[in-house]
């Protein structure tokens, strides 16, 4: 249960990550001059509207377990879809908790190396 806590724990800083670092890359990137109606050099914004998080297969049942007995909220059904440009299965839910929602991937199709 410590490990799993741990785990949990490990992916919360992890999530926390891009909401710290945005204002940092405001910082870094400074003010950009351009012409009333011209089209921003820089530009930060979310990505996606929830935060991605990628568990083995073997372990999605046990993560949302974890994350939710932590958080609170509901999961919605897990179905298997492909969300990449290449073949792929994955399982897919997402888990609705009362401090955001996380998308939750559990990857079946082998990463395959181009390097041989």
């Amino acid at each position: 249960m410590i490990q799993l806590r741990s785990f949990v724990l490990t992916v919360c800083t992890f999530l926390a990550l891009p909401a710290m670092e945005a204002p940092l890359a405001i910082a870094q990137a400074g003010s950009v001059p351009t012409a009333v109606g011209a089209t921003p050099e820089v530009a930060v914004a979310p990505q996606y509207s929830t935060t991605h998080v990628y568990v083995a297969p073997a372990d999605v049942d046990r993560f949302v377990a974890a994350f939710l007995g932590t958080f609170g909220g509901q999961s919605t059904k897990q179905v298997t879809v492909t969300v990449t440009p290449t073949p792929s299965t994955t399982s897919s839910q997402l888990l609705q908790t009362p401090v955001g929602t996380v998308s939750l991937f559990g990857f079946r199709t082998p990463i395959r190396s181009s390097h041989r």
